[in-house]
């Protein structure tokens, strides 16, 4: 009974995915374009922050309409269905 509840509860925590959560920083140069943009606060699995990085990038233009020059913006981003699994860790 132990042994299959284990195994129903694996196969949910498996097709449920994950969330995971970063922290991204971005800063403008003095044309108020993107200069740098690296992890604020790690999310733990680099495949996570790798994608809250492009997706910060990607989505930039969008959200920030009128850029600052020498601005630092702090984006926190929620990376769902974080697949491949690291499972080494």
């Amino acid at each position: 009974m132990h042994c299959a509840a284990t195994l129903l509860f694996c196969i949910a925590l498996l097709a449920g995915g994950c969330t995971r959560h970063a922290v991204v920083r971005i800063e403008t140069g003095p044309d108020a374009e993107i200069e740098t943009i690296s992890i604020e606060t790690s999310s733990g699995d680099n495949w996570a922050d790798d994608t809250a990085i492009r997706a910060s990038r990607n989505a930039f233009p969008g959200k920030i309409r009128y850029p600052r020059r020498n601005h630092v913006y702090i984006q926190p981003v929620d990376i769902k269905d974080c697949w491949p699994v690291n499972w080494s860790q």
